[in-house]
This record gives C-alpha cells, sequence and structure tokens, in this order.
C-alpha cells in the first residue's frame, strides 16, 4: 500500500502567518483608520498535479482586508514553481496599542486537495520617540540626556 501525500500550498518564503508592520506616522489629523502598505505574497504549489486555487481573505471587526483587484484571485498554480502572487491590503482602526497583535484576519488558500488558512497579524511600530530626558534632583536640574545611550551617575 502507498502513502498518501497530501498536497500543500505554500508561501514561497516559508513562512506560515502572515506579519504586516503598522506605521501610524503615516496617520492623517481625523482618520479612523490606516491603509497598511501593501504586502505582495507568493505562493507556491508542491502537489504532484497543478491546482486551480482560490483566495479569500476575512478581517476581524474594526478591520478591512482586502484581494487586490487588480490581481486575479483564482488561478492555476504549476507544480513545484512559485511566482503567483497576491496583493494584500489591510486597513487597521487608530486605537491599536504598539506591539503585535495575532489574527486580525485570515487568508483562506483552497484548491480541490487543500484548504489552508494564513493568520494576518499586525505589529504597530512604536509610536513615541524619546528626544530628551532631564533629570532633576530636589527640583533642581541636574543632567539633560539627548543622545542615544546616554546614562546619569553618580548625583
Amino acid at each position: 500500500m502507498l502513502p498518501v501525500v497530501y498536497a500543500d500550498i505554500t508561501l514561497s518564503d516559508g513562512s506560515t502567518s502572515i506579519i504586516l508592520d503598522v506605521n501610524y506616522d503615516k496617520l492623517r489629523d481625523g482618520a479612523k483608520s490606516l491603509d497598511v502598505d501593501a504586502k505582495t505574497l507568493t505562493f507556491k504549489n508542491t502537489n504532484t498535479v497543478d491546482e486551480n486555487v482560490t483566495f479569500e481573505v476575512i478581517a476581524n471587526s474594526g478591520y478591512t482586508a482586502t484581494l487586490d483587484s487588480t490581481k486575479v484571485n483564482t488561478f492555476t498554480t504549476v507544480v513545484g514553481q512559485a511566482g503567483k502572487d497576491v496583493i494584500l491590503n489591510l486597513k487597521v482602526p487608530t486605537n491599536i496599542d504598539e506591539g503585535v497583535t495575532s489574527s486580525v484576519a485570515k487568508l483562506r488558500v483552497k484548491s480541490a486537495t487543500v484548504d489552508k488558512t494564513f493568520e494576518i497579524t499586525t505589529k504597530v511600530l512604536s509610536m513615541l520617540e524619546v528626544k530628551e530626558i532631564v533629570v532633576s534632583v530636589n527640583g533642581n536640574e541636574e543632567k539633560t540626556i539627548k543622545e542615544t545611550g546616554g546614562s546619569v551617575k553618580k548625583l
């Protein structure tokens, strides 16, 4: 009896999740959401036959995820070849704190032999930049640090 081998559709870089950086520096005054830079995902077919693949994206409440409408989101993947690109667009709310937020959306990849979901995670970059630190002792300014790696000793 031959072993059963299941086909797979994978991201060409081998990752199992999709991480998008969120940079609020690009946020406009009064905006309720931010468009994250589009991410191009390249998929590879590891099956022994070509696969007709469909992509679907579903976002959690407060997020909007879409696949670029200028690309075809259903296509045939050729065995062993990478190069089938999907453009992912994500709009995030403006009230998300710095750090990693897991599973804000899911990208479903489906074919006759594969039904796989990739988690989409955001990594919100720091929104705080320290320009200087003023150290005071008993109301008297003792030292101002304006450089990276500066320190205060023996006050």
